[in-house]
């Protein structure tokens, strides 16, 4: 993901919306969503170059436990849509 992972900590309730989450260890985001169970790992920070421009890039790994397919991409998408930024 493009982002530091204070920015993805402040987006988090947001896109998690009325569902129910803990943080453990700093890294590990366990997302409860009545009977489902959503695991996000987050890595270590790091940045992109292009020429003198830095973005941040955070590893993530996203686990999905009772999901249909189709429900995962409905959580992605939604939870995607916290995270983007402007641009044109």
């Amino acid at each position: 993901m493009g982002c530091h992972h204070r920015d993805f900590f402040r987006n988090l309730p947001s896109a998690v919306g009325k569902r129910k989450y803990r943080i453990i260890d700093g890294s590990l985001i366990v997302i409860h969503d009545y009977g489902k169970r959503v695991e996000i790992e987050l890595h270590r920070e790091s940045e992109r170059r292009l020429g003198m421009l830095r973005l941040p890039v955070t590893p993530v790994i996203f686990r999905f436990f009772a999901y249909s397919d189709r429900e995962v991409e409905m959580f992605l998408n939604i939870f995607d849509k916290h995270y983007q930024r402007g641009g044109g």
